[in-house]
Order: structure tokens, then C-alpha cells, then sequence
């Protein structure tokens, strides 16, 4: 069974979905807000991204990941927005509540469990002031611990060096999976399993993050970090069948009145 086909299965009992079919109804006001002049909106399913039309990231780097709980959610969202639009950087986060509540449940794939917002520095200068920057805002708030990623500090930041363009391998197994390029050029596989990860060629200069132990959530309040169970909702039921193939999607570029193209994968995870 892959649980990453389990989102597909809520809009409908008999056919499969797009989860924005079952989340749209709760999607955060971010979602829909029109942006400043100089920045795009793109759709790729359950995210929403919003990255300045002049930044040319690179296909692969350091990346940051936000968790949060959903009593947090909206709050978390809308302080990061707004110091991303600042800062002109490129970012995305789940559409909605109950999409976001899902990516926290018991059975989120271990790879993408616990991953509310993703930031995408173009280089280490911007990751270190990303992760000063959005660090000191986001200081104190709670999410469920990310396996995949190594924790920054005590807050909910957590860090990944993976690919930011979709590229496909061939794992040992033979599956297509997400792939980066090594230093040769030869692509190898981006692994998100469960525990941190990195190529011994890609530490960061100076900020070569190292795993924290999560702080204990505030009293009077459910947040399960290791367990990357729901903050705030029960599980929902699993499914065994296939997604549907992703396609392509499209964003509007208010400023110059045209129409972007996205790929489903052009930013992952």
C-alpha cells in the first residue's frame, strides 16, 4: 500500500479526487489573496506557491519546512506570508485546514508527514537569513516533528538538502522515485524516508543542521511530534488504491494579465 493515494480518496466513494475538491471549502484566506505586483501564483494540487517573477531558483538546495498544528495554522501561514513577500522568496503551503490536518495524520507518508509550508532559499546567504529571520518570528510555535528533515534551533523550522525541480531515477528496487544530480551530474535518489539524510557533498557551509530534541507542546494542548499524529482531528480512513495521474495546473500572473503553466511536480516537497 502507498499512503500517498489516501487524499484522493475523501472527495467521493467510488471515484478518485483531487483533495482540493474536499479541502477548497476551508482553504486559508492566503490561498486566494491576490499577491504584489512582481509575483505569481501557482496551483500544484493541495499547494499553493507564491514566488517573485524574477528569482530563477536553482534545481536543487537547502530547503526549509514549517509544521504547525492546526490551532496554529492560520497564524503561522499569515506571519510567514508576509516575511516571505518582504524578503522576496519563493514559498508555498497546503491550501487548507483539512488538507493540512490529513498531512498530519497517522498515516501521512513518513516522506511528507508533518509538512506545512516550504521555503525555498536561492542560496546559503538566503538560507541563513531565512532561517534567522523566519527563526526569531516563529519562535515558540508547536507542529508536528518532521522525520525527513533535521530541526533548526526549538521552533518549528526543520531543514532538507533535495531536489526543488522534479527529477525522476530508478531506485535500487527499480521504482521511479525523486532524484537529485551529484556532483558528476548522474542523478541519484532524493530519499525522504523517515529519518535525516544528507549527501556528504551538499552540507552547508557553516550550517550543517544537526536533529533537536522537540520542546514539549503547552499545557492544555494535543500535539503529537514524533508520532506525526493529528494535532487536532482523528485519523481519517485508508485507502488501497491508486491515485489518479497528476497532470498540469495553472496560475495567474495579475501584473502582466497572463497565464503561467505549472507542472504538478515544479516544487517539491
Amino acid at each position: 500500500m502507498d499512503n500517498q493515494y489516501e487524499a484522493y480518496t475523501f472527495a467521493d466513494p467510488l471515484f478518485y479526487e483531487s483533495p482540493r475538491a474536499w479541502g477548497a471549502r476551508e482553504e486559508f484566506a492566503a490561498a486566494t489573496r491576490p499577491l504584489p505586483a512582481g509575483w505569481e501564483r501557482g496551483d500544484l494540487e493541495i499547494w499553493s506557491v507564491a514566488r517573485p517573477v524574477d528569482v530563477v531558483l536553482p534545481d536543487q538546495g537547502w530547503k526549509i519546512h514549517v509544521s504547525s498544528c492546526a490551532a496554529d495554522a492560520e497564524e503561522v501561514l499569515e506571519a510567514l506570508h508576509a516575511w516571505c513577500l518582504k524578503e522576496h522568496v519563493t514559498f508555498k503551503f497546503l491550501r487548507g485546514l483539512p488538507i493540512l490536518q490529513v498531512q498530519n495524520s497517522k498515516y501521512a507518508p513518513r516522506g511528507a508527514s508533518g509538512k506545512f509550508c516550504t521555503v525555498y532559499p536561492r542560496d546559503e546567504d538566503e538560507l541563513e537569513r531565512c532561517l534567522d529571520g523566519l527563526g526569531t518570528l516563529l519562535t515558540g510555535r508547536r507542529g508536528p516533528y518532521i522525520l525527513s528533515d533535521a530541526r533548526w534551533q526549538e521552533g518549528p523550522l526543520y531543514l532538507r538538502y533535495g531536489g526543488f525541480a522534479e527529477r525522476h531515477c530508478r531506485n535500487a528496487a527499480g521504482e521511479r522515485v525523486l532524484a537529485l544530480a551529484g556532483p558528476d551530474g548522474r542523478l541519484i535518489p532524493d530519499v525522504r524516508g523517515p529519518g535525516f539524510s544528507i549527501p556528504d557533498w551538499a552540507r552547508s557551509r557553516g550550517a550543517s543542521p544537526r536533529p533537536s530534541r522537540p520542546a514539549a507542546p503547552p499545557a492544555g494542548r494535543t500535539c503529537r511530534t514524533r508520532s506525526n499524529a493529528s494535532c487536532t482531528s482523528p485519523t481519517p480512513a485508508v485507502s488501497t488504491s491508486p491515485a489518479p495521474r497528476r497532470g498540469s495546473h495553472r496560475s495567474s500572473s495579475k501584473r502582466r494579465g497572463r497565464t503561467r503553466a505549472w507542472t504538478s511536480g515544479g516544487l517539491t516537497p
